[in-house]
């Protein structure tokens, strides 16, 4: 699965540090700039502005953040994730320039149009086919064809608030995040539903990310939960001072997180060491990171076509009905 198309939802080696792309961006500037598009490289951040539609992109090593795009289909979006192709792709719930729906970002260019409407869109998830996967606020699951923008409605969660994110395991079952403290899990092949926890330790969970072991991690206020996928047990992997807000795995064992202070993170998962990336300005609502990992086989193809990758977006404000 793709943790970062981002890099949703939303990271390997490939030819070059200068042909490859690792993405996890926000710059802050004015909603009025125009489109202008930002070359990606390996490692680098992605970030998604809600209350501008502004799109980022931040160098995970030197903390500089450059503006991709600005408003055009985007004006409160909520997700980003990047494809095997480089392409962005981010779920825009009330409009824009063309209503709610699936947003598709050209990194060179920065341009951005609608690919698929789709009312209220919440998280993005990418298959190994390269189809995207949809959750909304009604708590409905929509697959979505690259190539036409089609989408059709494969299923309806039932006792969930809204899917908050999405992630898809290594047997291309959909992991939801709900809202309102759950995680499900949904199999495409058999059409079951399955709610692995729920209750206990969380508190508003806002960004779900599934590790190499399999294990689910939740951003759940103040602690990163660690969530057994069999059993559904709850345990503290990490506490961090602010609230932890947006998820991306850079690798097997580090992963970057955005927190209530508008700052991202690099937390070394085996150590539980951190090191600040960059802080955003204030008044900043990053809706989500996400960072650029491509699968191994698209690493290959990658290698032969000469092409780079993003990943995904943070933020903040828990979607609220009306």
């Amino acid at each position: 699965m793709l943790a970062a198309y981002v890099v949703s939802k939303h990271r390997p080696a490939l030819m070059s540090a200068a042909t490859i792309i690792f993405a996890t961006a926000l710059l802050w500037g004015s909603a009025a700039q125009p489109a202008q598009g930002v070359a990606l490289n390996l490692g680098d951040i992605v970030a998604v502005v809600q209350n501008s539609g502004n799109v980022y992109v931040v160098n995970p090593t030197t903390g500089t953040r450059s503006l991709l795009s600005s408003g055009g289909a985007l004006f409160n979006p909520f997700h980003v994730l990047v494809d095997n192709h480089g392409q962005i792709f981010i779920p825009e719930r009330s409009g824009g320039a063309h209503g709610p729906g699936i947003v598709h970002v050209t990194p060179g260019t920065g341009s951005s149009s609608l690919l698929s409407p789709i009312s209220f869109p919440l998280s993005l998830a990418a298959e190994s086919s390269g189809s995207l996967i949809v959750g909304n606020f009604s708590s409905q699951l929509f697959r979505v064809d690259l190539q036409t923008g089609k989408n059709t409605l494969l299923t309806t969660l039932s006792g969930l608030y809204d899917i908050q994110d999405i992630d898809i395991d290594t047997r291309g079952r959909y992991v939801v995040l709900d809202a309102g403290g759950k995680v499900a899990r949904f199999d495409p092949a058999t059409g079951q539903q399955t709610i692995v926890a729920s209750g206990g330790q969380f508190q508003n969970p806002s960004d779900l990310v599934i590790r190499a072991n399999g294990d689910y991690l939740v951003a759940n206020q103040n602690v990163l939960l660690d969530i057994n996928p069999v059993s559904g047990q709850q345990q503290i992997a990490f506490t961090s001072a602010a609230p932890i807000y947006w998820l991306a795995l850079q690798d097997q064992n580090t992963l970057l997180y955005a927190d209530s202070n508008r700052t991202i993170w690099r937390l070394n998962l085996l150590n539980n060491q951190s090191q600040s990336i960059t802080t955003f300005p204030s008044g900043v609502d990053v809706t989500r990171i996400a960072v650029y990992v491509p699968e191994p086989a698209a690493i290959s193809t990658f290698m032969v076509c000469s092409v780079a990758l993003l990943v995904r977006s943070s933020r903040r404000n828990r979607t609220r009905k009306g």
